[in-house]
């Protein structure tokens, strides 16, 4: 007890903070403390998302289809419905990287009326560009010529596109049906279904004197034939006789489909099939009349394959790539060769369950663009036959 001086009464203790604080809160102490509970949980929580969103990975997006995670303030083009490929695989360097782009004809999948020309990079499978609606349709025609795509419907309607935007540059009427395409630098060459050539410039679209021009015009890559800038297409294998004349040139044990004629160099590519028995698909390569060397297609057992098409084919960089089937189980396969040896470098599966044809183009950058059944187009390795990526979603 404190003892008072003078009889005064004692002062009463000064109280410590936190007991005040203990009886102001007193009556709160309970729903203070289940208070203090759910912040706690809550931050618990959103840490935990914070963690999982900074490590998880992002599911790799095919190229064609559409991301459901789209980039922020993106400035590439809107994703793509589903869509499929119509056309064999065309290459252009679209962008001026260096490295071919495929080009051609796309439809949706879930509108096929809905068709239209686009570009994709060689690169990733990225869309470039996509052109306004276009006709597609079995009589027309689409090609690159120059620094154009051009697509010809089968009403004599000839547009022309700008390789590298996809813009419509110029459109012209021809009259008749378009049959075979073929360009040189200034312009490009259709003959229509009467056999009348026209040579429209690639500027304008205007026709100059086309008979002057014939012998200018080189293959392209197409929807016809199948040729490309570096090889076009013979339906007979020829030799020079004593005299210099062409006659035809036979191959024993093998009969001749078609040729695939390089634009540089003697080789001359022959695709077939075996003489006798059994159809297996045959390749040969001549010379200067001379065979170098002969070869069954397939690198599986030839009696359980087929050839898709006898001119589907395609030669680059010394090596020559050709399509063919497996009968059981049913897929499609890719072979390659070299071009003086006949030394066989890959040979693939497709993921392709369909017979029949399979389009392919082979890039000066050394890519292989297989169109498949599935409306995809497929980009491999020339090289070693590595698969890359895939364009179009089935």
């Amino acid at each position: 007890m404190p003892v008072s001086i003078g009889g005064a009464r004692p002062a009463p203790p000064t109280p410590q903070p936190w007991a005040l604080a203990q009886q102001w809160m007193w009556p709160w102490q309970g729903k203070y403390v289940v208070w203090m509970s759910v912040v706690g949980v809550a931050m618990a929580a959103g840490i935990g998302l914070i963690n999982f969103l900074a490590t998880a990975k992002p599911k790799p997006v095919r190229a064609g289809a559409r991301s459901s995670t789209p980039p922020l303030m993106s400035t590439a083009p809107p994703p793509l419905a589903k869509f499929s490929f119509v056309d064999p695989p065309m290459l252009v360097d679209a962008d001026d990287d260096g490295v071919d782009d495929l080009v051609g004809s796309c439809c949706d999948v879930a509108n096929p009326s809905n068709c239209w020309l686009g570009a994709f990079s060689g690169v990733d499978g990225r869309r470039l560009w996509q052109s306004e609606a276009v006709v597609v349709a079995a009589a027309g025609l689409r090609a690159v010529a120059g620094n154009l795509v051009v697509a010809a419907d089968g009403l004599g309607n000839v547009r022309a596109f700008d390789a590298a935007k996809g813009a419509s540059l110029w459109t012209l009427q021809l009259g008749e049906v378009p049959k075979l395409v073929c360009a040189s630098s200034d312009f490009v060459g259709i003959t229509t279904a009467d056999g009348t050539f026209h040579a429209l410039a690639l500027a304008s679209g205007k026709n100059p004197d086309a008979s002057a021009l014939r012998e200018a015009c080189a293959p392209v890559y197409n929807t016809g034939l199948g040729e490309a800038p570096n090889f076009q297409l013979k339906n007979k294998l020829t030799k020079k006789n004593a005299r210099g004349r062409e006659v035809a040139q036979e191959i024993a044990g093998m009969s001749i489909r078609t040729v695939l004629v390089p634009t540089s160099g003697a080789a001359r590519v022959a695709i077939g099939s075996k003489a006798r028995g059994s159809e297996v698909p045959m390749v040969a390569v001549v010379a200067r009349g001379k065979l170098l060397w002969q070869s069954p297609v397939p690198a599986v057992n030839p009696l359980n394959t087929e050839s898709t098409a006898w001119h589907q084919a395609a030669v680059r960089r010394g090596r020559i790539v050709i399509p063919y089937s497996e009968k059981d189980p049913r897929r499609g396969r890719l072979t390659c060769f070299d071009l003086g040896s006949g030394r066989r470098q890959w040979d693939i599966a497709l993921a392709d369950t369909s017979d029949g044809n399979r389009r392919i183009a082979v890039s000066r950058d050394g890519q292989v663009f297989v169109s498949l059944h599935d409306g995809t187009v497929g980009v491999y390795t020339l090289d070693d036959g590595g698969y890359r990526f895939s364009i179009g979603e089935p």
